[in-house]
């Protein structure tokens, strides 16, 4: 039996090596294949290894995070990141179903359980933008928008299709022209 025993230890040492966990210590990402430095069994540390991510989500995760490590046929020479967690940033508490992409500095953006999105900037002095070369459309049975302090819009024309209901002034430092159904300047409502 132990002439069994010593023709299956290397077998087992190579599955024994096929999957580790470890630290994240840095991530290049300047090529088609992100590759990571992770720090391993005590003092094994592990270059250049291939992170293989998924189409349409890229990331690099903070160093210190969780890693767990496959390495092909348990040769430690080749390995592949197969995940890497964050637990300072990562969402807790979620709900059956929803899914959030996020970052370590707390902006989120969530498709909750009840099939909302839920855009969060965290960071007190957080900025949102929004970049689109071409056109975004909204279509909702109600928008409300709430906003602590003021609304700059930058643009040469604004138009709005449908009455306006104000509560509160109406400055203008411009011309004011006032039009009548149909197209024409109307009367001045101003009086003469």
């Amino acid at each position: 039996m132990q002439s069994g025993d010593r023709l299956l230890a290397p077998v087992f040492r190579r599955l024994d090596m096929m999957f580790s966990r470890g630290v994240l210590r840095a991530t290049v990402d300047e090529n088609g294949v992100q590759t990571m430095q992770v720090g391993l069994l005590e003092d094994e540390v592990a270059d250049e290894v291939e992170r293989v991510q998924s189409y349409g989500l890229s990331a690099v995760p903070p160093n210190g995070g969780d890693a767990v490590v496959a390495f092909i046929s348990g040769n430690r020479d080749h390995g592949m990141v197969l995940a890497v967690n964050d637990r300072e940033s990562r969402p807790r508490e979620q709900k059956g179903g929803e899914v959030t992409v996020y970052n370590n500095k707390k902006a989120s953006i969530k498709l909750d359980e009840d099939g909302n999105i839920v855009i969060t900037v965290g960071q007190d002095d957080g900025k949102m933008t929004i970049k689109v070369d071409d056109e975004i459309s909204i279509e909702a049975k109600k928008l409300t928008i709430k906003i602590e302090d003021e609304i700059t819009i930058e643009c040469p024309t604004i138009k709005i299709e449908g009455d306006i209901e104000l509560d509160g002034n109406l400055n203008a430092t411009g011309r004011v022209t006032w039009g009548q159904p149909g197209g024409g300047p109307g009367p001045d409502p101003r009086g003469p």
